[in-house]
C-alpha cells in the first residue's frame, strides 16, 4: 500500500480516526467524489493499536457521516487499514442546489440526477458543503461538523409516517411516527416485525398487525444519516400511545402534568409526580442500539428497558377529566 504522504482514499477504503491515546474510531468511504472530496461515515467502533482490524464495520451503528477533504488522509491523519463492503445508497446524500434566484432543484451526490426540488424539499435537504478540519481527532472533526459542515440532516416527518429502522444485516424494523413537536421531535412506536429493507415500502403496512415493542421520544435530525427512510403513512391511535410528563414550573416543588404537544397543563398530584416521568429525548444512536438488540444482534441493555411501552402512562388517560 503506499503512503499516506501519497496514497489517495477510494470507494470502499476501511480507515481510522484517533482518538487519542491509542484509540481510534473505525470509518469507510462510501464514495470517491473526485476533486479530492471523499463521502465517509464513521461507526461506533473503538479500536485500539494492538488490534486495528476492520472486523467490526459489519452491522456497525454510524455516528455521524460528511463530505471531506483527501488532506485528512495525506497529511497521515487518518490510516487507511484495508477494504470492506458497504452500500453507498444508503448513505449517499441528496442535496439542494440552486441555478437561479427561487429555483431550487434536488441534485443527487455524483451530480448526474437533478429534478425540480419540492417545498418540504427544499426545507430538508443541504446544501453540498465540504468538511476540512484541522483537528486530528474523531471528537475535534465531530465538533467541526457539528458547528459548520451540517452534521444533522432533519426530514419532515408527520404524524402517521412509516419509517424503517436497519438492523444491518439486509433486514429492518417498521417503526410509526405518533406525534411530531417543533418538526424536529417525534414521539414513535416500533412493531414487532422485521422485513428486507428492500421489500419493506411494500410490506410496511403489515407491521400494523403486530405488537408493538419499543416507544419512545427522538430527533428527526441524523434520521437520514441512521439510514432510517419513510416507506409509507397510515392512521395512527396517538391517544392509545402518546405519554404524559411531569415538569417543574417556578419552584423546584411546583409541579405540573403536561401533555406531548405541551398543549395540555394542570398541576400535578402527589401520585403523578411519584409516577409520571420527564421527557427524555433519546438520540437515535441509542434507538438503533435497541433495536439490534431486540434483533439479537447484540446484548440487551438495562438503559434500553425505558423503551418498553409498558413503561409510560398515557396523556389520554390523565388528562381524561
Amino acid at each position: 500500500m503506499e503512503s499516506n504522504e501519497t496514497a489517495r482514499p477510494h470507494t470502499g477504503d476501511a480507515f481510522t480516526i484517533p482518538l487519542g491515546g491509542g484509540k481510534y474510531y473505525l470509518a469507510h468511504v462510501m464514495a470517491d467524489h473526485g476533486l479530492n472530496q471523499n463521502y465517509v461515515v464513521v461507526f461506533d467502533v473503538v479500536v485500539d493499536d494492538r488490534d486495528r482490524a476492520i472486523d467490526g464495520l459489519q452491522g456497525a451503528t454510524p455516528l455521524f457521516s460528511a463530505l471531506v477533504l483527501d488532506t485528512l488522509f495525506t497529511e497521515g491523519r487518518w490510516d487507511v487499514i484495508g477494504r470492506s463492503d458497504g452500500d453507498p445508497n444508503r448513505y449517499l446524500p441528496a442535496y439542494r442546489v440552486s441555478t437561479a434566484p427561487d429555483e431550487w432543484y434536488e441534485e443527487s451526490f455524483d451530480a448526474r440526477r437533478r429534478r425540480l426540488a419540492s417545498v418540504v424539499e427544499i426545507e430538508a435537504l443541504p446544501l453540498r458543503t465540504t468538511c476540512s478540519p484541522t483537528e486530528r481527532s474523531a471528537t475535534g472533526f465531530r465538533q467541526k461538523q457539528s458547528t459548520r459542515c451540517g452534521r444533522t440532516r432533519a426530514v419532515n416527518l408527520t404524524q402517521g409516517d412509516l419509517f424503517t429502522i436497519p438492523v444491518g444485516d439486509g433486514t429492518a424494523y417498521v417503526a410509526h411516527v405518533v406525534g411530531v413537536l417543533r418538526k424536529k421531535n417525534f414521539y414513535f412506536v416500533v412493531y414487532d416485525f422485521r422485513t428486507d429493507e428492500t421489500s419493506a415500502e411494500r410490506d410496511a403496512e403489515e407491521a400494523l398487525q403486530h405488537d408493538v415493542v419499543l416507544a419512545g421520544q427522538t430527533m428527526s435530525t441524523l434520521f437520514v444519516d441512521m439510514g432510517w427512510q419513510v416507506v409509507g403513512t397510515a392512521p395512527v391511535d396517538a391517544d392509545r400511545w402518546l405519554p404524559a410528563y411531569k415538569v417543574t414550573i417556578g419552584d423546584a416543588d411546583s409541579w405540573f402534568v403536561v401533555d406531548f404537544s405541551e398543549e395540555r397543563r394542570r398541576p400535578a398530584t402527589a401520585e403523578e409526580v411519584e409516577d409520571l416521568q420527564f421527557r427524555t429525548t433519546r438520540a437515535p444512536a441509542g434507538i438503533a442500539a435497541a433495536v439490534r438488540a431486540l434483533a439479537g444482534k447484540a446484548p440487551w441493555e438495562d438503559r434500553f428497558d425505558e423503551l418498553l411501552p409498558a413503561d409510560a402512562r398515557r396523556a389520554a388517560t390523565v388528562f381524561r377529566d
